[in-house]
């Protein structure tokens, strides 16, 4: 058996990874040992759960965790530094320790609903907003940003010790509450058993230490980050795989970002460099590996981590790491992680047009976002110049003050207004009464009335969502403790308090609002058809949207073919967008949640508009029912005829600075229009240009319809290809096939 206190890191074989690609798999292919498997697991917790009866959902939640740490099956896999699994997260099953504890987490939702008239009225709203396409909710913990510099640090065995150190303080001030006890209690008992965990697996690896050359180094990493801060490059990457692991697989709160690993890793990489612990060359071989172990997960938006920007003093982050983790991330085929690239001014167009290249290639996995717009964005959060200047990103490309909780529970699609006004408070496909009286058709003398009509019905939708919000804002210590989570955030346990349930320091919960372009093609319809060129009356609209225009086809066709459409860079159409935009950003910076904290517009509409378009009747522009609806700020696919340019001018007349949580711009280009160096110096200039308009976020895709289709009809052939969906990629093939047909019909438009 080899003696692990002499392994040296040049002892370990480099240059093996695409040798060892094909046994990397853990997820799809695991080997567990040690521990209990799914079904017995599942079973046991779910028993602690019902046994708990009324109990503190605090301590209950502790106990499972520790119950899955020390009892879940393990799996490591010798041929891969970063080799280690619990039973947990298995891709394509519905079986998994993560879905076993999002389950009790789910029960205690539900049953949370039946226990007051508040919860029943949530649970009605609810159905209100998801049966008729009207919008959505959940209680989301999903959007975390562990405090990654005090993880990196402190190390596991710190945070327990600053634990301990904050409680003493507590306990003798004579000013501990009993929830603060429940809190260090629990808070301490997950950090103590993740310790655990760490080293149970290392004596699974020291058992096995013979099967490769990379268990000695696995061996003491692990060791090293259960008893210290991590001391090397590896050890760091290592203590952040198993943290997002524990935290995303365990706990059930997915970590929406791993942070700026290229500014956060570099004094550690340098080191290593410096002192020979590795090469360069190494280090990018061990970034293949870290990368397909979250590519392996399957995580369905991917995993995000953000690179470059600048200093809160407006220094460079761009460095030698940066272009390490970017070449790393060139050289494989992965949607997972994600990159998030900050861009500055200041920033060098290399570092942007290495990412271009990139995507050119067809690795579209790649967000840019506008750190100068982030900081405007943040300012409508935070008064604090320190907090502003040195923002965060997380999600799928937005901004966030660091230390910031920000939800995303509900949201409301902008063209149910439309239907509502039109129908004075009746959704015209399923007959509910679920908007206000704003008036008959009949009643509307000018395109204002109805413009204001809608207003109303749209802002009675945000208010549904806010109480939602409010609601399970108020009472996520019952539905969802944050114990593991709230341990790395001084604020939290300095306070004694759980991190989601006010041990934040911000706490702004989004309200989310999609389908701009739709909803101004819409309305501007009804402006330029009704009342301005008078070709048919309200009533008359209103009567054939409900008969999904039969009967009335060359007139859908003339508004469908109308080219005064969002996305063409016309004033008069964009004015609309604009002034829906602002009034509604400041609608909702106006309300404040549970937590006294003003709620956050978000505009981003991922892919509700299939959704919510599948439960939306015929439209005034010319839509048929059931129809998609446009996703984030794009123009309706097909309607932005006068080409990228123009789109772009009309999605940067918007103030995207009033929408901090979300303003992604979406951009399709045919190969032949970006060929070569002066093909990527316009993808420069394009983001570049943008940027200086306003814009927040820019993501897109570089492909051609014929491709697209030939990966429909022969998906073997096409296995590795790419394309941006919304805040995250993924393979071509394993998108649905109204999410193929989408993308298709967006690549046609650009031919």
């Amino acid at each position: 058996m080899r003696e692990f206190t002499e392994f040296k890191e040049e002892n370990m074989e480099f240059g093996r990874f695409y040798k060892d690609y094909d046994k990397l798999d853990q997820y799809h292919n695991p080997n567990f040992e040690d521990g209990l498997l799914y079904d017995e697991l599942h079973e046991k917790i779910n028993a602690m759960r019902v046994e708990a009866g009324d109990r503190d959902h605090r301590y209950v939640e502790a106990e499972i965790f520790e119950f899955i740490i020390k009892n879940a099956a393990i799996d490591v896999n010798p041929l891969d530094p970063f080799g280690v699994n619990i039973e947990g997260w298995v891709p394509d099953r519905a079986k998994s320790a993560f879905r076993a504890m999002r389950g009790i987490k789910l029960a205690w939702e539900r049953e949370l609903y039946g226990q007051s008239e508040e919860g029943k009225r949530v649970s009605h709203l609810r159905s209100v907003l998801w049966d008729t396409g009207a919008g959505w909710s959940y209680p989301d913990n999903d959007h975390s940003y562990p405090d990654w510099k005090a993880i990196i640090e402190l190390g596991l065995s710190g945070l327990l010790e600053r634990v301990i150190k904050y409680r003493d303080e507590k306990y003798a001030s004579g000013n501990c509450t009993e929830d603060n006890k429940i809190y260090y209690e629990t808070v301490s008992k997950v950090c103590e058993a993740f310790i655990f965990f760490v080293n149970r697996v290392a004596e699974i690896v020291k058992r096995r230490i013979d099967e490769s050359d990379r268990m000695p180094m696995l061996y003491e990493g692990l060791i090293s980050i259960a008893n210290n801060p991590p001391k090397n490059i590896y050890e760091v990457m290592l203590l952040t795989f198993v943290y997002s692991l524990i935290q995303e697989y365990v706990c059930g709160i997915q970590t929406r970002t791993l942070g700026n690993i290229d500014w956060l890793w570099k004094p550690y990489y340098e080191k290593a460099i410096a002192e020979g612990q590795f090469t360069r060359e190494n280090i990018k071989e061990l970034f293949k590996y870290f990368y397909m172990r979250y590519e392996f997960q399957g995580h369905p938006h991917a995993q995000p981590v953000y690179l470059g920007g600048t200093t809160p003093d407006g220094i460079d982050r761009v460095n030698d790491l940066t272009y390490v983790i970017l070449e790393a991330y060139d050289e494989i085929n992965t949607v997972s992680p994600k990159l998030q690239l900050v861009v500055s001014e200041k920033n060098p167009d290399e570092y942007v047009k290495k990412a271009l290249s990139m995507i050119r290639n067809g690795h579209t996995s790649i967000v840019f976002v506008n750190e100068e717009m982030g900081k405007k964005n943040l300012s409508y959060l935070s008064d604090n110049e320190d907090d502003i200047n040195d923002p965060g990103v997380s999600g799928c490309y937005n901004f966030s003050l660091k230390g910031n909780i920000q939800p995303e529970s509900a949201g409301v699609s902008f063209v149910k207004g439309v239907e509502l006004a039109l129908n004075n408070g009746t959704d015209p496909l399923s007959g509910r009464k679920i908007g206000i009286e704003t008036g008959n058709a009949e009643d509307f003398c000018s395109f204002e009335d109805f413009y204001e009509a809608y207003f109303k019905q749209t802002y009675n939708l945000i208010d549904y969502a806010i109480e939602i919000s409010y609601y399970y804002d108020k009472n996520f210590i019952k539905i969802s403790p944050a114990p593991l989570l709230s341990a790395v955030f001084e604020k939290s346990v300095k306070d004694g308090v759980d991190h989601y349930c006010g041990g934040s320091k911000y706490h702004h919960t989004c309200i989310t609002i999609s389908c701009i372009a739709s909803v101004t093609d819409c309305l501007y319809a009804i402006k330029k058809f009704v009342f301005d060129e008078k070709r048919l009356t309200l009533p008359q609209l209103r009567d054939i949207l409900k008969n999904n225009w039969e009967g009335h086809e060359e007139l859908r066709l003339i508004i469908k073919g109308d080219k005064e459409k969002y996305g063409n860079d016309i004033d008069s159409v964009d004015n609309i967008a604009k002034d829906l935009m602002h009034r509604t950003a400041q609608y909702i910076l106006s309300k404040k949640n549970y937590f006294g904290f003003s709620y956050s517009p978000d505009g981003e509409g991922i892919t509700h508009g299939i959704a919510f378009g599948k439960k939306t009747g015929a439209t005034p522009d010319g839509r048929l029912a059931g129809e998609q609806l446009s996703k984030n700020w794009q123009s309706v696919f097909g309607c932005d005829i006068n080409g990228v340019t123009a789109y772009l001018n009309s999605a940067t007349k918007i103030d995207s600075a009033e929408w901090p949580n979300g303003a992604p711009i979406d951009f399709m280009l045919h190969p032949s229009s970006v060929k070569g160096e002066h093909g990527l110096d316009i993808m420069l200039w394009l983001i570049r240009t943008t940027f200086k308009k306003g814009a927040v976020a820019l993501q897109g895709n570089v492909c051609d319809a014929e491709t697209l289709k030939a990966a429909q009809r022969e998906p073997e052939k096409y296995k590795g290809l790419q394309v941006r969906i919304c805040g995250w990629s993924q393979f071509f093939n394993k998108l649905t096939f109204d999410e193929q047909n989408m993308m298709i019909f967006q690549a046609e438009t650009v031919q």
